[in-house]
């Protein structure tokens, strides 16, 4: 029924949710501990730079060359996606 597919699709989403923030998380870990934006970016999943920054940014607010620079505590940036 309707209502199936309405549970299964919100696991689903939630399961996405965790899923980005856990790569968003180990990627900041190796930029904190030097690794390159690329090194993070391979692995962590990514098939190239640009799609790396541009989900690292919606996460964190800030690009991950940024970051790397700074290499402030992911907790300062609320660690939520942007709305």
């Amino acid at each position: 029924p309707a209502r199936d597919i309405d549970v299964i699709n919100t696991e689903l989403i939630l399961a996405d949710i965790e899923t980005v923030s856990k790569r968003a998380e180990r990627a900041a870990a190796m930029l904190r501990g030097g690794a390159t934006v690329t090194e993070a970016a391979l692995a962590t999943g990514f098939l190239s730079d640009a799609a790396f920054v541009c989900s690292f940014r919606k996460y964190f607010g800030v690009t991950p060359g940024k970051f790397r620079v700074g290499k402030p505590d992911p907790g300062s940036y609320g660690g939520e996606p942007e709305a």
